[in-house]
């Protein structure tokens, strides 16, 4: 499981919504589709939710993925300004981050999230949305 970098990365997580078929509305099914993704491309993963709002999705992913998971804590000050905060992570040093939301808009949350993941863990993290 190599380091392929973001592009690979997306593009495996594109092939996987691609290949869910009739099924792709069922949030259960994808969150199995997800795991199982997870599972077979990602070395110690650490399920990441990057706020309170991502707790559902981040619950039921590690569930099938059995992964442990972290919820971090997000402040918007305004409509431009994001504020992600992880929690001490020291225990997970050794696993991969895997960002896991259901919607990305403008960016800015998963941004801020990827910064303190790497602050927090020093390592790159997937991203799942």
């Amino acid at each position: 499981m190599g380091d392929r970098g973001l592009l690979g990365r997306a593009l495996d997580l594109q092939r996987l919504t691609l290949d869910r078929g009739d099924e792709a509305g069922d949030p259960g099914h994808a969150a199995e589709a997800l795991a199982v993704w997870i599972r077979d491309h990602v070395d110690r993963p650490l399920l990441v939710g990057p706020d309170e709002e991502s707790r559902q999705w981040i619950v039921d992913v590690a569930a099938h993925a059995q992964a442990p998971y972290v919820v971090l804590s997000k402040v918007r000050h305004d409509d431009g300004t994001v504020e992600v905060t992880a929690p001490d992570l020291w225990e997970h040093r050794e696993q991969t981050p895997v960002v896991v939301d259901d919607i990305v808009s403008s960016a800015r949350t998963m941004l801020a999230t990827v910064k303190a993941l790497a602050a927090a863990l020093e390592t790159s993290p997937f991203l799942a949305v």
